[in-house]
This record gives C-alpha cells, sequence and structure tokens, in this order.
C-alpha cells in the first residue's frame, strides 16, 4: 500500500514536486489534476504523475494528501467543490497565495477540518532567474536547497505538521516555522509588490508622449524591472490575490513611496555624496543576499535538515493515518 498525493494544478510547481516525489514510488502514488487536459498530459509524459483525473473529486478520491498547486482563486474554487471530502483521514496542503483568505474560506466550508497547513517554496538558487510556470521548465531539484515555509494555525493538527515536516525532507529543502499572517505580509513585500512595480513601471512609461521612439531603448535593465515573473507567467496569481492581501501591499506600497520621495529630494537637492551612498549601500545588501541565496547559510534564520533515512521510515508509519477513525 503506497500513500497515495493528488496535485492539483500541474504548472512548474505541481510538476516538480511530481518530479520530485517520483524518486520514491516505493512509498508514493501520485494524481495528477489540471483544468487544462493538455497539461495535465504533458506533466504525465514528463513523469510527474502516474496517472491523470479530469474530474477533481475523482482525482482526490483515495488520496490521503491534497496539494493545491493552483492559482488562488481556483483553489479557493476548488475548496469549496472538495469541501464534504474533507474527512478526518486526509490531509490538506497550499501553495501559493493568500493565506488568511484560504483559511478564511477553509473554516467557512470545513470548520471542522483539522489536517492543514498552508505551504510556500523558495527555489533551487540555480532556478532563480527562470521565469517560465510551464510544466516543460520543470525540474525534480527545483526546490532542493530552498525553504519551505510551514505556516500552522491554532487548529493545524500535530500530524499535519508533521507530513509537512516529511514532505519538506522529500523536496530536500530547509524548513521555516511561521503563521498566515506573517506568511502574508513577508510575501506581499518579496513577490507581490514587485510585480506591481513592475507592471505599474511597464505601465507609465508605455503611456507616455513618445513611447513610439523610446520603446526602441528598451533594454536589459528595463526588462529586468518590469515583473518578468508576472508577464512570462501571464498573471499566473490573478489580480484578486492583492486584493485579499490589500492591507500588507499598502503598508509596502507606503514604505516605498517614502523611499522614492526621499530619493527625489537628493535629486532635487544635488546631493551627490548621498546617492552614492545610498546606491553603494542597496549594492552591498544585494551581493550579502545572492551569497546567502546561493549557500543557503541565513544567519539568524532556524533551517531544519532532515536525513534522509530518516524521513522514509516516518513516511511508512504516516501510511496508517489514513487508518485512524
Amino acid at each position: 500500500m503506497t500513500f497515495q498525493i493528488a496535485i492539483l494544478g500541474l504548472d512548474i510547481i505541481g510538476t516538480s514536486i511530481g518530479l520530485s516525489l517520483g524518486e520514491y514510488r516505493d512509498k508514493v502514488t501520485r494524481v495528477g489534476h489540471d483544468r487544462d487536459p493538455d497539461r495535465a498530459k504533458q506533466a504525465q509524459k514528463l513523469g510527474a504523475v502516474d496517472k491523470i483525473e479530469n474530474n477533481l473529486i475523482q482525482a482526490i478520491d483515495s488520496c490521503d494528501l491534497i496539494l493545491l498547486c493552483e492559482p488562488i482563486d481556483e483553489s479557493l474554487e476548488d475548496l469549496r467543490h472538495m469541501a464534504s471530502d474533507l474527512v478526518e483521514t486526509r490531509y490538506l496542503f497550499d501553495i501559493g497565495g493568500t493565506k488568511t483568505q484560504f483559511n478564511e474560506v477553509l473554516h467557512e466550508v470545513a470548520p471542522d477540518f483539522k489536517h492543514h497547513v498552508n505551504l510556500y517554496l523558495t527555489v533551487n538558487p540555480k532556478y532563480i532567474e527562470e521565469t517560465s510556470v510551464s510544466p516543460e521548465k520543470a525540474g525534480a531539484d527545483l526546490f532542493a536547497g530552498g525553504l519551505m515555509f510551514i505556516a500552522t494555525t491554532p487548529q493545524s493538527s500535530s500530524e499535519a505538521v508533521e507530513l509537512a515536516e516529511t514532505l519538506a525532507a522529500m523536496l530536500k529543502t530547509g524548513m521555516v516555522f511561521t503563521d498566515p499572517a506573517e506568511l502574508d505580509g513577508l510575501r506581499a513585500g518579496v513577490e507581490q509588490l514587485p510585480e506591481i512595480m513592475g507592471t505599474s513601471l511597464f505601465r507609465m512609461i508605455a503611456h507616455q508622449p513618445g513611447w513610439r521612439e523610446t520603446r526602441r531603448l528598451t533594454d536589459r535593465a528595463f526588462f529586468s524591472s518590469v515583473a518578468t515573473q508576472y508577464l512570462n507567467s501571464q498573471g499566473n496569481q490573478p489580480a484578486s490575490d492583492y486584493l485579499y492581501n490589500r492591507e500588507n501591499l499598502i503598508r509596502w506600497i507606503n514604505l516605498l513611496s517614502a523611499e522614492l520621495s526621499a530619493v527625489k529630494q537628493m535629486l532635487q537637492d544635488g546631493e551627490m555624496d548621498q546617492l552614492d551612498k545610498w546606491q553603494s549601500e542597496a549594492l552591498q545588501g544585494l551581493i550579502a543576499l545572492q551569497s546567502q541565496r546561493q549557500t543557503g547559510d541565513w544567519e539568524d534564520l532556524p533551517r531544519t535538515q532532515v536525513d534522509i533515512p530518516n524521513w522514509r521510515e516516518r513516511l511508512g508509519k504516516l501510511l496508517g493515518i489514513k487508518k485512524k477513525k
């Protein structure tokens, strides 16, 4: 008997998770589901899933763990459809999207369900510049050397947390424990704000008189700043995700506005030394960040490593969870 995992959403995230789990087919059976049947077939062809189910309920029918790897609106819609199937012997992890919004809907449709935690994954440093979300860009090592943020609520069961730790070990990623509200705040600053900045920059420049000539000058500086991840993914996360996390985003936008105002003042005053210092400090910070991101040495950030032999035994024990009454 194997531990059956339903992977809902087969873009680069879901497909890469499936490829990673393929190493442990003696313990795990992978069932894939995607709203785009062609993408599901592509993921299966890549070996990311053992079988595909086009029907959502059939996809989760015999599963022990549901991994929601979809954009937030799709995740919420699927959550409502499968609410009655969230039983005591099943686990649910959501990846991506605003966590407090997801948890609010989960509590609404399945208030007694305990086997759930929110997850957020960072990628292997070698994939840091990959912007496509296509399954063909997936890799079994996409998350190796990255971090899994595990956000728990007071309702999260200890079994769900233990299973999340096991999944982190299988993906060969470190772990950081947090809560959903904190995770939403952090994500607003490092994921959503850059998307909004890039989109705003493009819209502002493209709507100026003379754009027909200006566009000919666009080069690396421009394209590295206009939210290439957002544009290449064709808006994989819907705009509604900004609204779900608007309080955090507004706070970050206010901080950005203050920073830009300070730069504007330095320019108006002709403060060359201050501008040099401003630029130098940012450069040094980025160099340090790049080094930390490559090595995974975050100094003050807890990072848990799990020995491979240990989690294999742990997963074997978890196979009995679904029989619990």
